[in-house]
């Protein structure tokens, strides 16, 4: 769950996401390229995400990102209250 917190911060390098999660966790030479891949392939699947709904949502102005912004929030809200 850390990686994935940090690989969605995008202003970091994936590089530098897996030299900071080395040093704090002891990895290996091996998993620190595997923590590099994994980082790109989550950045890859959060674009590839936002490339979908961009394409299924009509967005109309500010009223459609308001609308799915809510229509979020909504779906949020009754999957926490089950």
């Amino acid at each position: 769950m850390k990686l994935v917190r940090h690989a969605s911060k995008l202003e970091n390098a994936a590089s530098d996401i897996a030299t900071k999660l080395a040093a704090e966790y002891g990895f290996k030479v091996e998993e620190r390229r595997q923590c590099i891949r994994n980082v790109r392939m989550i950045r890859m699947e959060q674009q590839n995400m936002s490339h979908q709904i961009c394409r299924q949502w009509p967005w109309n102005g500010a009223e459609g990102q308001l609308a799915f912004m809510e229509c979020l929030v909504d779906d949020h809200s009754s999957e926490s209250d089950e």
